[in-house]
This record gives structure tokens, C-alpha cells and sequence, in this order.
């Protein structure tokens, strides 16, 4: 009974929305359960790197990276963007680079979308890896945040279903932005310098499934709000078995400076996350 009565509640309370990329898209009756939203969610970060195989510095970035995750493993959401090589996707790249006010050198990252606010490189939003650790721990200083996201996926013969909650507990975001990663690690390298030939590539970015600054989503306070999204997989590009779906809500400002990632969350494929 009690488990009836929190399924009616979650229903009352989502409102439905639905963007599909393929129209044969696989079926969504599914069954999922997505737990009641608590009153807040774990704040996480977002750590967007930007490498590439003709650096030689980028495997010191994705040790960097593995560093980082060891600290917070389920607070960091890494993802790495890859420039100038096989792995890159030149559109996305472009708007990402203008959108954060340009990309000085490599690697680097973007931590939240916001501007360092500890190290050598204050106010900078994309910078270099030695200043990467004082500000993720800084973020993780407030262990709690009022946005929280849960995903659901599905995939069946090369359809992949994305499901994405998003709860907004405390102050109205009109303006706020979904955007949703589909990233694939251990990808063997072609020409990864300072790397042996077995060199392998971790959380790459391999789709974006919504527009590259996000699809807008309005968060108003209490209510949980449910996106549906579909794609294709091709076994010929994805290793579906090292697949994950990221997923964050993020406010765009007037310039590169004013950005924010408000929360983030990440699941495997036919998997669930529940909010946390």
C-alpha cells in the first residue's frame, strides 16, 4: 500500500514533456520507479576537460582527472572534450569554446561553469589543471543544493530512451538549461602523444543529445519535471558497454563569467539513479 500511494504522489507531481530525436525511437511503457524527491539533493560538479592527442600534456590531465574522482567518487562528473583529433565534434567544440569565453590552452576545464575562485587563475572559468583540486573542493564545501536531477535509460536494438527528473526545491529558475552528454571510456587511443600504444581514452564525449546549450527547462519551486529524449547508437561508433548519460541543469548569464552549473548526475545504460 505504501508503495501504491508513493507511485500516485510521483505521478500527480511529474509533468511530462517530449523531445524525440528519432521518431522510431523504442517504447517508453517501460516500467520505472523514481523514488519521491527529497527536500535537497547532494550538490555535484561538473568537471568538463579539454584535451586532445596532439598534446602530450592531456594523459597528466586524465591522471589529473582520475585523482579527482578517487577525493569525491560519486560528487565528480567528469567528461573530457576532445579537440584537433579523431574525437572531436566540431560543432559542439566551437559553441563550447565561445560560450566559456575561449580556451587558452590544453588540458584544461571548466569546473561548474563558474570562475575559479581559489588558485592562480581567480576568475578564470576554463583553467589549467594545477588549480582544478582547490576549487572542485571548494564547490563541495556546500554538501547540499536545492536542484537535484534522477535518469532513467533504456536501450533496445540500438534505440537508447533517456528519462531525465529534474526537482527544483527552493527559488523559481525560468531560465534555466538541460543538457544531456552520452560519453564512452576506455577508447583505444590512435595517436595519443606521451602515451604508449595501449593508451586509453576515459569519459569522452561522443553525443550531445540536446541542443549544445541545453534545452530550455523552467524549475519552478516543488515540482519535479520529466524530459524524454531518444537516439541512436550505432554499434559501429558506441562500445555500448562502456556508455554513460550525463545529465545537468545549468543557468545561462549575460556573459561567460555569469554561467553555472546548478547540479549534475550520471547513470549507465539500462540503468537507474535515483535522486540523491
Amino acid at each position: 500500500m505504501r508503495k501504491l500511494l508513493s507511485l500516485f504522489i510521483i505521478s500527480v507531481l511529474v509533468i511530462s514533456s517530449c523531445k524525440k530525436e528519432d521518431d522510431n525511437g523504442p517504447s517508453s511503457n517501460h516500467y520505472i520507479y523514481i523514488d519521491p524527491a527529497p527536500s535537497s539533493f547532494t550538490q555535484k560538479v561538473l568537471l568538463e576537460s579539454f584535451v586532445g592527442e596532439w598534446n602530450p600534456n592531456c594523459p597528466i590531465g586524465e591522471d589529473s582527472v582520475k585523482a579527482m574522482k578517487e577525493i569525491a567518487t560519486k560528487k565528480i562528473i567528469p567528461v573530457s572534450i576532445h579537440q584537433g583529433d579523431w574525437l572531436e565534434i566540431p560543432s559542439f567544440y566551437n559553441d563550447i569554446k565561445n560560450h566559456l569565453g575561449g580556451i587558452s590552452g590544453f588540458p584544461r576545464a571548466a569546473i561548474n561553469r563558474i570562475p575559479a575562485i581559489k588558485g592562480s587563475q581567480i576568475d578564470s572559468v576554463v583553467y589549467s589543471i594545477y588549480n582544478w583540486r582547490v576549487n572542485i573542493m571548494e564547490i563541495l564545501k556546500n554538501e547540499k543544493t536545492s536542484v537535484g536531477l534522477a535518469i532513467s535509460s533504456n536501450e533496445i536494438n540500438n534505440k537508447l530512451e533517456i528519462k531525465i527528473f529534474a526537482c527544483n526545491q527552493d527559488t523559481l529558475y525560468k531560465n534555466a538549461r538541460l543538457s544531456i552528454y552520452l560519453v564512452e571510456d576506455s577508447i583505444k587511443s590512435v595517436s595519443q602523444m606521451n602515451a604508449d600504444s595501449n593508451y586509453l581514452h576515459q569519459q569522452v564525449l561522443k553525443k550531445v543529445i540536446t541542443e549544445n546549450f541545453g534545452d530550455t527547462i523552467t524549475l519552478a519551486k516543488g515540482e519535479i519535471v520529466e524530459r524524454i529524449y531518444t537516439t541512436n547508437i550505432r554499434e559501429d561508433y558506441f562500445n555500448k558497454k562502456k556508455l554513460k548519460i550525463i545529465a545537468f541543469l545549468h543557468i545561462i548569464g549575460n556573459d561567460s563569467k555569469q554561467h553555472r552549473v546548478l547540479n549534475a548526475q550520471s547513470v549507465g545504460l539500462n540503468a537507474t539513479q535515483q535522486w540523491d
